[in-house]
């Protein structure tokens, strides 16, 4: 049956008062909103707690790191399940750190995800005795890393990467360190596997294990400045027989441990002035046969064990009066065949230990009075072939 439809202006009916339906206020114009906007703080409070709710099962399901690895340009973050590969996170969701140095993401696909790992590529190669970290942090929109049930990663705040392999190094420093490792594999073998090429190579190799490198008679023309970074426990290292013409200022920056340089038979004409700065344990600098023609006046200020110095075969026309002020451990010290043809007269006074002064083959034409006095350990002395015409009195 039709009800019948209440012309356009008709008051609504009362609404009944008796028991069966009791009566409710009429609702004024405005109420209803007011009372949402009321309700809207307490919604998102709810709201907030409803995700807090939904997320506490993610983190104990959460895809979890298991190992961050890096070799070459390539830094793999391998979790503990599979992941989903159709949704992967952009690449400034990651902040890849190199010695504290942000190295940024390289190539068309610089984050990929394949099975329970997320790859990046980098723009530089990092090294076994570098320290690496990356941090990743999603921007509220952008992909997450899922698994597949939906559950996201948490995010990392300075994972700590550890790096295998050197291949990013100088070619002949490179393999250079791989021969020398290959050469060590009988003691290393068991602890830090077989040493194919330079991708094998981990962090004890070089920060533990490398104590010699020879790079002699490898045609070396130039070094880059970090060729030697990372080598805190190297006691010798061997660069005679090149052709190298200069150095740079900070080449040798770290080798704290070095006993041994050797830098003869190259053609180095000059050298930085804080070029072995650093060098604290250096015992024997051989410098010999090369074409230097004068050395800056603090250059053994940071050699202090210093046993000897060899600078014969150079071309060496004067010295530095302080040049040698506080080594008193120097015991060999080589000036012979240069174009000295004058000496400081204090230029020994520090050398207490030195028992051997060779000054043979020079141009000097006279010696300061005091020249070699107080070197009470000095049991050799060459002048021969210099152009010395009298001596003074009290020389010795």
């Amino acid at each position: 049956m039709m009800c019948a439809r209440r012309e356009a202006g008709a008051r609504r009916p009362a609404p009944s008062t008796s028991a069966e339906s009791p009566r409710w206020p009429e609702p004024r114009p405005g109420r209803s909103r007011a009372r949402l906007f009321r309700l809207l703080p307490a919604l998102a409070l709810l709201l907030g707690a409803l995700s807090l709710f939904h997320a506490a099962p993610a983190l104990a399901d959460a895809p979890s790191l298991s190992t961050a690895t890096a070799s070459g340009t390539i830094l793999t973050l391998t979790y503990n399940e599979a992941l989903n590969s159709n949704l992967v996170p952009p690449a400034s969701a990651f902040t890849v750190r190199v010695d504290g140095k942000t190295v940024r993401l390289a190539g068309s696909n610089p984050v990929s995800i394949s099975g329970s790992a997320v790859v990046l590529s980098l723009a530089e190669a990092v090294d076994a005795a570098q320290t690496v970290t990356v941090r990743y942090i999603v921007v509220p929109g952008d992909n997450r890393i899922y698994d597949s049930a939906w559950y996201y990663a948490r995010d990392l705040f300075n994972q700590p990467v550890t790096v295998s392999g050197i291949c990013g190094r100088t070619p002949v420093v490179r393999d250079a360190i791989v021969n020398q490792s290959k050469s060590s594999v009988n003691n290393l073998v068991i602890s830090l596997g077989t040493v194919n090429d330079c991708a094998d190579i981990v962090s004890e190799h070089v920060v533990t294990w490398l104590q010699h490198l020879d790079l002699s008679n490898k045609g070396l023309t130039s070094l880059p400045e970090n060729a030697f970074y990372g080598l805190p426990v190297l006691s010798v290292l061997k660069l005679n027989n090149n052709s190298l013409t200069s150095l740079p200022e900070n080449i040798f920056d770290g080798l704290s441990s070095l006993q041994e340089l050797d830098l003869h038979d190259n053609s180095l004409t000059s050298l930085p002035a804080k070029v072995f700065d650093g060098l604290s344990s250096l015992q024997v600098l051989g410098l010999h046969n090369n074409s230097l023609t004068s050395l800056p006046e603090n250059i053994f200020d940071g050699n202090p064990k210093l046993q000897g110095i060899h600078l014969n075969n150079n071309s060496l026309t004067s010295l530095p009066e302080n040049i040698f002020d506080g080594l008193s451990s120097l015991q060999v010290l080589g000036l012979n065949n240069n174009s000295l043809t004058s000496l400081p007269e204090s230029i020994f006074a520090d050398l207490s230990s030195v028992q051997t002064i060779t000054l043979y083959n020079n141009s000097l034409t006279s010696l300061p009075e005091k020249v070699f006095a107080g070197l009470s350990s000095l049991t050799e002395l060459p002048l021969y072939n210099n152009s010395l015409t009298s001596l003074p009195e009290k020389v010795f």
